[in-house]
């Protein structure tokens, strides 16, 4: 009943024997795992194709505007505060799309000598700051 409550969920049920479905929201603890199954209440080839049709208007939208950016005749004529607008606009398109493609794992179910490795490699290659944070998050990560 803690736990229930704490989660604010309508039921829980604890299975040690529970096997989810590829894609079921987990959350991992020292204690176990917390499944979240989403069947009958998120249509996720509906949500699938909602987020395809958001991507293919953002790429066009960008493609747009780069078009704009790339048209030396434009960007010499557009006054400076227009040039300034059209960066604003796209920057945000350009962060939601990484966001949406994107994913970072520390790596914390390998080994820990697989995952030491792996920050080791990722800081030596020397890509900026922060790919140093990620791979310090990465050194001090517990294996779960």
């Amino acid at each position: 009943e803690v736990m229930q409550s704490l989660l604010n969920a309508e039921s829980l049920k604890v299975d040690a024997d529970y096997a989810p479905r590829k894609g079921t929201p987990t959350a991992r603890s020292l204690l176990g795992e917390l499944y979240l199954p989403l069947d009958g209440l998120v249509d996720v080839e509906a949500e699938k194709a909602r987020l395809e049709k958001q991507l293919e208007k953002i790429a066009k939208e960008i493609a747009k505007v780069n078009a704009k950016l790339n048209n030396p005749n434009f960007v010499e004529k557009v006054p400076e505060e227009v040039l300034a607008r059209l960066f604003r606009i796209i920057q945000p398109f350009v962060l939601h799309v990484e966001d949406v493609d994107g994913t970072w794992k520390l790596a914390q179910h390998k080994p820990e000598a697989a995952r030491l490795a792996a920050a080791e490699a990722l800081a030596a290659d020397g890509f900026g700051s922060e790919v140093d944070a990620l791979a310090a998050l990465m050194r001090s990560a517990q294996a779960i």
